[in-house]
């Protein structure tokens, strides 16, 4: 999802993008058949080396894909992420010189900070989630996703009204981290030079992007590259609803 509740949002001030909300962390589009195809994946790999770096990734991998589920369980779900979790921070510990470690070590501590930790403390994790994300750009800077999160978690930051960060700030006794706009472009315009139209969600975010800062003839450019984009997947066509909102 692209819009979703801060975690400081029961505050009632605070209502924007949140940059560690689990969700906006899938990196593959979701097909109707993924469910059966993770719990088979889980199974095969329960069997192997569970010391093996690469099968923990995986595995945490799969196990966080399956707590996307809707159908299932608050309780279901975050027993799932827990034990992607533990299997991420497992595979860090054995290896940290591995890109999709560090890109799925992002993605655990968002969720499980989500769902395990207060307000304050998962804050604290926004720094943590980006050093990860950074880490892994590091291992493989030819990876567009890897820019692409980087870029969402910089727009969502940059998108904190100075209003309600200093608010927080005294709220939360802890300071919130801050970024930019342009900083944020940067990454979504780095990501699609790496690979073209790899993702409707990175063209969507250059159109927003641009809009924040007043220029609508870019941003008018990518927001109709994502109309034209082909709509596969549910995320696919979640998309260009948002995108009638924009135009």
């Amino acid at each position: 999802m692209l819009t979703s509740a801060c975690p400081y949002h029961s505050y009632g001030y605070f209502h924007t993008m949140c940059p560690i909300q689990g969700r906006i962390w899938k990196i593959s589009p979701q097909k109707e058949n993924e469910k059966n195809n993770y719990i088979e994946l889980k199974k095969t790999i329960q069997c192997m080396d569970k010391n093996n770096v690469q099968v923990l990734w995986r595995l945490s991998k799969a196990e966080y894909n399956m707590s996307l589920d809707e159908n299932i369980s608050k309780e279901k779900k975050k027993s799932l992420i827990s034990s992607a979790h533990e299997s991420i921070i497992k595979a860090l510990s054995i290896d940290s010189n591995i890109s999709e470690v560090h890109k799925w070590a992002a993605v655990l501590i968002d969720a499980y900070s989500n769902i395990n930790l207060g307000v304050k403390e998962q804050l604290l994790k926004l720094e943590t989630v980006k050093f990860h994300l950074q880490k892994a750009l590091e291992l493989n800077p030819k990876d567009p996703f890897l820019r692409y999160m980087i870029g969402y978690w910089s727009y969502n930051l940059a998108d904190i009204s100075w209003f309600r960060r200093k608010l927080g700030s005294i709220l939360l006794g802890t300071e919130i981290p801050t970024s930019t706009y342009e900083e944020a472009l940067e990454y979504f315009r780095e990501a699609e030079s790496i690979q073209p139209k790899f993702y409707c969600k990175n063209l969507l975010m250059l159109g927003k992007t641009f809009l924040k800062m007043d220029n609508k003839f870019s941003a008018e450019y990518y927001l109709k590259l994502v109309t034209q984009y082909p709509v596969k997947t549910v995320e696919d066509h979640q998309v260009n609803i948002k995108i009638l909102i924009l135009i």
